[in-house]
């Protein structure tokens, strides 16, 4: 239905398009996780982790890949020691904690050790996206 929605809209052959191409990424998504645990264990039980554990390393990879992004950015304007100073924040004092709290006192297992690994990231890019919304981009290119 939302693909006969799409030939409604203006530009009807490149709203199609992105819509398949977007339908497909989503089943794949949402199937290879299965498959792919399948392909390496036969245990059910691997099966099922692995299949609720995709979404999360999902995530991991995405914030990682912002995280890689505005850290390059803050090291091209020389400020490494702010950044390792995040960077050891981040994971000692939140993401350490956030793993132990999840993994052990909540007993979510190995998906809470992400799930500190995720709140270290989330940690780092907020105080990344702070420096780089407060810096004077002005100042920063003069040389």
């Amino acid at each position: 239905m939302v693909v006969l929605l799409a030939g409604f809209l203006p530009n009807p052959k490149l709203e199609t398009s992105i819509l398949s191409i977007s339908l497909n990424t989503m089943w794949m998504v949402y199937t290879i996780p299965s498959g792919l645990s399948s392909a390496i264990s036969n245990e059910e039980e691997v099966v099922k982790y692995v299949s609720m554990m995709m979404p999360i390393l999902a995530t991991s990879d995405f914030m990682d890949g912002i995280q890689c992004t505005l850290s390059g950015a803050a090291r091209g304007c020389g400020w490494q020691k702010v950044c390792s100073v995040i960077n050891l924040f981040a994971y000692y004092a939140v993401g350490l904690p956030s793993a132990v709290t999840f993994a052990f006192v909540l007993n979510i297992g190995g998906m809470g050790l992400w799930l500190g690994i995720i709140c270290a990231m989330a940690v780092q890019i907020l105080a990344l996206v702070v420096m780089m919304l407060r810096t004077s981009w002005d100042e920063e290119v003069r040389p």
